[in-house]
């Protein structure tokens, strides 16, 4: 147990578990588009981009010096608290808590003005999907697994910190 826990309080373990992170997230995102054919909304492309930062991150964590680690976890956690507000906006914008800050997440009502030529000459190239309308996996939107994740991420950063100050700590204790 002990070798355990002095390979997870290494920066190198903070840096892969940032990158495994953001790579299953958004690995999974593009599974349940490509795959899945489940059409996300501008909010669900926005909601990814943190989790690309966090992969970065990652990297940077793997490939720097040990004395980068504050910076760069404190950047990890913000990336991560990015993540769960973006889904809270989410879920909001899903339960009708609030509107959209987006004006591609309503329906497009502009289009049916003016005829079918207007119509046809105006379509987007990608349909969108309204933000409010959501996907259901094991009986709950995928918004809210989405924070569920952010949140076990953030628990699990935490987690690591911990465990590194206090290997940090003891080192110098001696």
């Amino acid at each position: 147990m002990n070798l355990f826990l002095k390979r997870m309080a290494s920066p190198t373990a903070l840096g892969v578990f940032f990158m495994l992170s953001g790579a299953f997230a958004f690995g999974t995102a593009q599974f349940l588009q490509r795959i899945m054919h489940l059409m996300p909304c501008e909010l669900c492309y926005l909601e990814r981009k943190p989790w690309i930062v966090l992969f970065i991150l990652g990297i940077i964590m793997l490939i720097s010096k040990k004395h980068f680690f504050k910076s760069l976890a404190t950047c990890g956690c913000a990336v991560i608290l990015i993540s769960l507000g973006l889904g809270v906006l989410h879920i909001g914008v899903e339960h009708a808590w609030w509107p959209s800050p987006f004006p591609s997440c309503a329906a497009q009502t502009s289009l049916f003005k003016g005829g079918t030529a207007h119509l046809l000459n105006n379509l987007p190239e990608l349909p969108s999907k309204p933000c409010d309308f959501p996907d259901y996996l094991l009986g709950l939107p995928l918004t809210l697994w989405s924070f569920i994740y952010s949140g076990i991420v953030f628990l699990g950063t935490g987690l690591l910190i911990y465990i590194n100050v206090m290997k940090s700590s003891l080192s110098t204790e001696k």
